[in-house]
């Protein structure tokens, strides 16, 4: 069913399930592991591609995987932001909604009640993540672009005024 064919009370419904299953993927003492897990299906290796993967047992909780063509084990997290995160899957969400209003380091780790350093850990793994995706992005069809005026700082760039007298 379309959205925009839907009737008021029918978005409404729609509105709170949506929020009801955003608040159980939320939990704060969910790992990411457990989130993932229950979430996803890994359907290659993330080293050489190949579709030939099997379970290879567990480690600290989470499954591993190991690749048929490569010989390479792996777990679900491989290649993502999450690993080797230590952090649950609801204070990386609360993270990523704190950096999108864009709040401060030291307010969001009293939020997420971590360590400044922890947030500033995250925020670079989460920019990392971001920046390998955008460069990864293809554009097709027809581009357009606004140009936007950005001041820029000329400090330094003035040619040096040797004396007079050489």
């Amino acid at each position: 069913m379309e959205l925009e064919k839907m009737l008021p009370y029918d978005l409404e419904l729609l509105i709170e399930k949506a929020q009801e299953i955003l608040k159980q993927k939320e939990s704060v003492n969910l790992t990411h592991h457990e989130f993932i897990e229950a979430n996803y299906h890994l359907s290659k290796c993330p080293f050489c591609g190949c579709e030939h993967i099997v379970k290879n047992g567990h480690h600290n909780g989470a499954q591993r995987f190991k690749c048929k063509n490569c010989q390479r084990t792996f777990g679900l997290t491989n290649n993502t932001f999450l690993y080797h995160a230590q952090q649950p899957y609801g204070n990386w969400i609360r993270f990523i909604q704190g950096e999108m209003r864009h709040m401060t380091l030291k307010a969001q780790a009293e939020e997420l009640n971590v360590s400044i350093p922890t947030c500033f850990s995250m925020r670079h793994k989460l920019y990392e993540a971001v920046s390998a995706k955008r460069e990864s992005v293809q554009l097709q069809g027809e581009i357009q672009t606004d140009f936007t005026y950005a001041g820029i700082n000329l400090k330094g760039t003035r040619p040096r005024q040797y004396a007079k007298n050489q």
